[in-house]
Parts: C-alpha cells; structure tokens; sequence
C-alpha cells in the first residue's frame, strides 16, 4: 500500500526528519508505540494507527539496511540496527520482511560455487590420459587377415572331405567336385582340395583368398581317378 511508505507522515508522526540518526529514530518510534497502545491511559485511537505506524517503520527499517540510510536522507546514518522490528509492537506481529532478517549477500555463494567449479575443472585435465596410449596401441595395430581365422585349423591343398567338413563345414551346396560357401568355393580333384577361392562376403577358414590367386573355378583341370 502506498501509505505504507508514506515516510513523510512517518517522520511527522515520530517529530523527526530524514536526518535523523537511528539512535533517535528507534527511540521515537518506542516512545509513539506506547503512546498509541491500547493499553495507555491516555490512548484514544484505535488499534489501527498503531498498525499503520508499524508497517511504516518496517519500511523504513529495511530500506535502511539495504542503503545504508533512511528514506529521503542525503547521507548516510549511523549502522548498528540490532533487531528492533514491528513485530515487537502490540498488533502487527508479522510485518517485518523475512528477507531483511537475512540480509546475508548472495553472491558470496556465487562467489563460491564459481572456485569450487575451477578446482573441479583443474582436477579433471591434470588427470593422466592413461588411455591415450592404449588407444593409439589400437589405431597402429596390425589388421588381421580378413580370411584367416582365429582356430588354428586352416584348409590347405590336398586335404580330403572329411577334413573339409570338420574345419569349415557342411557345404551350402556341391555340384560334382566342387563345393560351394555362399560366394566362396573349394574345388576338389580325386577327393582331395586343389584349389579354393575365399570371399569377403563369406570367409573360408583358410590361410589365404586363394592358393592360386583366381577368383574364379579353373576350367579342365579335373580328371577322372
């Protein structure tokens, strides 16, 4: 409310001005408080103007302690407000602001978490990159033979079916002396591996793409035995 903050009236009231030290000030104020309680002989208002009268001397109580001086003076009042609030006056038990009884400033907690953050930040890249090492260890390692397999049985020139079928497998189809995985194939003369062709689609478990370096199956090498 605007009378609230009518200072003017307020300093009327108390028989001061803005200038006023807070000695003076909080003296007046007490001094108009039992005059207006109810509980005085001498009391004809009503409970009211004494409320009026608290809220007013709230206001003034907090714009002190957020400048340092009291509304409409030039320079600055003595400190040293040690409580005094409203609420210790008949009537308005909860006029004084929450925020003014904690005045403490916030930004020493900004201030605080801004320093925990550079520790946290100076941590965290004094750390040793244990794990740079191992990475490039990974990126400069050799790759493995595509077709070479991890067992250490391989096909080879010269092995017979049943040898065939235990390392790779049964075919996905055979068409007389030759077998075929997928895209990949193995060529057989007499019941023994002549030759083979290892696709990237479907690897054989051999030591290499083929024996022969041909990708496709050598035409009138079979022979009847």
């Amino acid at each position: 409310m605007a009378e609230d903050t009518d200072f003017v009236a307020l300093y009327d009231e108390l028989g001061l001005d803005a200038e006023c030290s807070m000695a003076d000030f909080k003296q007046a104020y007490r001094r108009r408080v039992a005059q207006l309680h109810p509980d005085h002989p001498d009391n004809s208002s009503d409970i009211s103007r004494l409320q009026r009268l608290n809220r007013r001397y709230a206001a003034a109580i907090e714009f002190h302690r957020a400048y340092g001086r009291l509304p409409g003076a030039i320079r600055n009042t003595p400190a040293g407000i040690a409580g005094d609030a409203p609420s210790e006056a008949y009537g308005d038990p909860a006029q004084e602001p929450a925020a003014v009884s904690g005045s403490a400033p916030h930004w020493r907690y900004v201030l605080l978490v801004a320093l925990l953050g550079l520790v946290l930040y100076g941590l965290s890249i004094q750390q040793p990159a244990t794990t740079v090492p191992e990475a490039a260890q990974s990126i400069a390692a050799p790759r493995q033979d595509l077709h070479r397999p991890a067992t250490e049985k391989l096909l080879a020139i010269g092995m017979e079916g049943n040898q065939v079928r235990k390392i790779q497998g049964e075919p996905f189809n055979s068409h007389e002396q030759r077998w075929e995985y997928g895209p990949s194939w193995i060529l057989f003369d007499c019941g023994k591996v002549v030759d083979w062709y290892s696709s990237p689609l479907h690897p054989l478990q051999v030591p290499s793409p083929s024996p022969t370096g041909n990708a496709s199956v050598p035409a009138g090498i079979l022979r009847k035995c």
